[in-house]
């Protein structure tokens, strides 16, 4: 844990660790067309973690797991 290189550089986000990466991003970001939709200009076309994923963990937490629970009739992993 003392070797600095072990740890990801925290000035950029997870998906902007490589530099090729961080400039395909840049370019990406500065070649967007505003006029083709309402939507403005973005680095990522999706986040890396998805809501889904995030939840899956979190029922595993109080009191996330009891509200899930309570969803689904007092049991977890009802189908």
């Amino acid at each position: 844990f003392e070797d600095p290189n072990f740890y990801r550089d925290l000035e950029y986000p997870v998906g902007a660790q490589d530099p090729a990466n961080r400039r395909r991003l840049h370019n990406r970001y500065a070649d967007f067309d505003e006029g083709m939709n309402d939507e403005p200009p973005f680095h990522f076309g999706q986040h890396y973690s998805s809501r889904p994923i995030v939840l899956y963990y979190l029922v595993r937490l109080p009191p996330f797991t009891y509200l899930a629970m309570d969803m689904q009739g007092g049991r977890l992993d009802i189908a």
